[in-house]
């Protein structure tokens, strides 16, 4: 899920199948469809606030739903959660009524609990493959380096409260 096309094109340029822009008209289609080709349960949500874990929660209800051969009046008995791990939108999460089914969750989650529950072999091989795929998996493309003093600049502290892709602008 992104919020611009050009992050769509980009993530599809890597080799991603399944692209949802949450600024398309067709967008609860893209995430629908998503949803039903891959048969997905989990969902990580980098944003925070607004409708989105609704969405998505609905979404996968949906797709539930299809594959189920008969009614049942409490929904799938799939169970689909929805993982909160980031707060780029600081409004509130919202999760209004919705045909969810009863059988979803909706958790916080942060890296250093996994990693202390992992043990202390699993986290040094997970901090190894970490390690090894700096320069691939995981690479970051960065726009600029702001130092602490230009913070202190309105104009530079507003472009990075857009919390925006490396390099893009709005």
């Amino acid at each position: 899920m992104v919020r611009r096309e050009e992050q769509a094109d980009l993530l599809r340029g890597l080799g991603a199948r399944h692209v949802c822009n949450s600024t398309a008209p067709d967008y609860a289609q893209q995430l629908a469809h998503a949803l039903d080709r891959t048969g997905a349960r989990i969902a990580f949500d980098a944003i925070g606030g607004g409708e989105t874990a609704a969405m998505l929660l609905a979404a996968m209800e949906s797709a539930a739903a299809a594959r189920m051969t008969s009614f049942d009046p409490y929904g799938s008995a799939e169970m689909k959660r929805v993982y909160l791990y980031g707060r780029l939108d600081p409004s509130d999460t919202r999760i209004p009524r919705g045909a969810y089914g009863l059988q979803w969750s909706i958790e916080g989650w942060a890296m250093p609990p996994v990693l202390e529950r992992a043990g202390e072999a699993r986290r040094a091989e997970l901090m190894a493959r970490i390690a090894h795929g700096l320069d691939g998996t995981f690479a970051s493309d960065f726009h600029a380096e702001i130092g602490l003093a230009q913070m202190l600049d309105p104009r530079v502290l507003q472009h990075v409260a857009r919390h925006e892709t490396a390099g893009s602008t709005s």
